[in-house]
């Protein structure tokens, strides 16, 4: 663990670097955008249902095609991290295939409720999804297939809004939403299924999603207050409690505005980037104890989305009244 006084400030800054037109007409833009597992390739979601597919290179993007879209509304997307296929939301969960050149052929689809939030495992053989009736669906991959595994109800009148898995993949947290609960599952290694271990109260009245950016620590994203809550496993008891970590340069803006934007932890430079209302901010890890916010840009207004790439070098920002995706570089000195 680097202590204190040994550690360096980090600066980062953004460059601009490139951009890129697209087609969009009167009260349609950017809706969803996600990298691949390499950040070679960019799919985006409009809100007319389309969905286009751009390489990604040296910095800049290039058109590829447009894929099969879903003429109902799309609430996430997800690029598989290994078999090269990507997953819409809408009221289903949609499968497609992004190998080679082809628009993206239909390979499956999952019935059931619409899921609020869905992730995906290393190896892309779990799939999980929280949902509006108060439970929590497994799927496995079996033979290129996605098969039913589990289910159970983990609150009683909230839904479930944000799901994270710790890098050793044996805890899952979920928060609930009107409930002010977190619950924490964990994996049974013999059965290979899951169970409720612990349940967390926030005090905190409203929150809008949690992330883990250690395998043993999670934060909170809070609607009011500062800006996140953070999360411990106690090595002792082998339960997680509130911890009151040591935060330097805590500046960065007030939320107004609640957004569930994806958080994305970006392992390689050890920091979570996040948008908070016209901001983009990062949180930086400086040890288990000691973190550090950064406002690292400011929009005129809270109408955009952005994805960093998987090494958090580069950063895509799609703003809802221009006609241009913008590529710029996240730098530090």
């Amino acid at each position: 663990m680097i202590e204190n006084n040994q550690q360096q400030k980090r600066n980062f800054y953004l460059e601009y670097q490139s951009n890129i037109e697209i087609t969009l007409y009167q009260n349609n833009y950017v809706k969803i955008m996600e990298f691949n597992e390499r950040s070679s390739i960019l799919v985006l979601g409009k809100t007319d249902g389309r969905f286009l597919k751009f390489q990604f290179k040296f910095g800049a993007l290039k058109f590829i095609q447009e894929l099969y879209g879903s003429k109902t509304k799309s609430l996430h997307i997800l690029l598989t991290k290994k078999s090269n296929q990507i997953i819409i939301v809408t009221k289903k969960i949609l499968f497609f295939s992004l190998i080679d050149n082809n628009r993206g052929y239909f390979l499956q689809y999952i019935d059931g409720p619409q899921p609020n939030c869905l992730l995906i495992n290393k190896n892309d053989s779990l799939l999980i999804a929280g949902s509006n009736d108060r439970a929590i669906r497994f799927w496995i991959k079996s033979q290129n297939q996605w098969i039913f595994h589990q289910k159970f109800q983990i609150c009683y009148y909230g839904v479930i809004i944000s799901l994270s898995l710790n890098e050793s993949e044996n805890y899952l947290i979920c928060l609930s939403e009107l409930e002010n609960k977190i619950f924490i599952c964990k994996k049974n290694h013999l059965t290979n299924t899951w169970f409720l271990y612990q349940i967390l109260h926030s005090r905190e009245s409203q929150a809008l999603q949690l992330c883990f950016i250690k395998d043993s620590i999670f934060i909170l994203q809070l609607l009011k207050g500062e800006n996140f809550n953070f999360y411990n496993l106690n090595l002792e008891n082998q339960y997680f409690e509130q911890i009151t970590p040591e935060i330097q340069d805590q500046q960065c803006n007030k939320l107004k505005f609640p957004h569930r934007f994806n958080l994305q932890m970006i392992k390689q430079r050890q920091f979570l980037i996040y948008k908070k209302d016209n901001c983009i901010n990062l949180l930086l890890i400086q040890s288990e104890k000691s973190f550090e916010f950064q406002k690292i840009m400011t929009l005129s207004d809270s109408s955009f989305i952005f994805r960093s790439t998987e090494d958090g070098k580069y950063i895509v920002i799609a703003q809802e009244n221009q006609k241009f995706l913008t590529v710029s570089r996240l730098s530090e000195g």
